[in-house]
C-alpha cells in the first residue's frame, strides 16, 4: 500500500497499472537524511525525498518526509507499506 501526502491510498495493482500506462514518469528520486531500523525479519526506512515527475504531460517537484516498512519474505525483501507526508522544516525535525 502507498498512501500519499494528500492521504490517498493506493494498493501495488494500482500503482502498476499507473506506471504501465506511461501517465507519470520520474525525471528524478532524490533520498536524504535516511535512517534504517532492523527488528528481527522487518526494517524501517525513514528519510526525506525529493521527485521530480510529470503527469499527463505536466511536471511537477514534490518533497516529503516518509516512512517504508520492508519485511523478509523467503529469501526476498518486500515493501509492505509506504506513508510520506509533506515536508516541514522545523526546529524539532533532527530530534525525531
Amino acid at each position: 500500500m502507498l498512501v500519499r501526502p494528500d492521504g490517498s491510498a493506493f494498493s501495488k495493482a494500482q500503482i502498476l497499472d499507473d506506471l504501465k500506462s506511461h501517465s507519470v514518469s520520474f525525471n528524478s528520486i532524490e533520498l536524504t537524511n535516511e535512517k534504517i531500523r532492523i527488528y528481527g525479519s522487518v526494517a524501517v526506512l525513514t528519510g526525506d525525498s525529493k521527485i521530480m515527475s510529470v503527469r499527463d504531460g505536466e511536471g511537477s517537484s514534490t518533497e516529503f518526509r516518509l516512512v517504508a516498512v520492508y519485511c523478509k519474505q523467503s529469501d526476498r525483501i518486500v515493501l509492505v507499506h509506504f506513508q510520506s507526508s509533506p515536508r516541514c522544516d522545523d526546529q524539532y525535525a533532527d530530534d525525531i
